[in-house]
């Protein structure tokens, strides 16, 4: 399932790449970022899980005059701590998601903007008898 997931982004991001080079010809502004960071756990999950990594990308692109588009991607990845481990076994927590994203930039030169979108992610826990779990996000 992840081999098809990381095959089907990178056809997104190949045809998202394709479609900026035809914008920038025309004049539009848009663009691609890779991430890569720190995952740190927070609230009732830094009691189970340890500090991880997350990777991902957006590819940003004008609509019309005034809004732009934000697609994103990420995966993140946590270990359990040692107490989790010696009770269930040794495993990780990863996620898997996608954000489509409307802004409205409005602050001018100190570059301030709202933004609002709608997508998915999957949590999954590799311990025995836990399944993934996919949910809608939204911001």
């Amino acid at each position: 399932m992840i081999v098809r997931t990381i095959r089907g982004l990178a056809a997104a991001t190949a045809l998202l790449v394709a479609v900026s080079s035809s914008a920038s010809a025309q004049g539009a502004s848009s663009g691609l970022a890779i991430t890569a960071g720190v995952d740190m756990p927070m609230g009732d999950f830094a009691d189970v899980a340890k500090m991880g990594f997350l990777v991902g990308g957006q590819y940003t692109m004008p609509l019309g005059e005034t809004f732009k588009l934000r697609l994103n991607a990420d995966y993140a990845r946590n270990g359990f701590h040692d107490d989790v481990v010696s009770l269930l076994g040794d495993g990780n927590w990863t996620r898997l998601g996608g954000m489509a994203n409307l802004i409205y930039p409005f602050g001018g030169e100190m570059g301030l903007y709202g933004l609002g979108g709608v997508g998915f992610y999957s949590v999954n826990t590799d311990l025995s008898g836990s399944e993934a779990e996919s949910k809608l996000a939204w911001n």
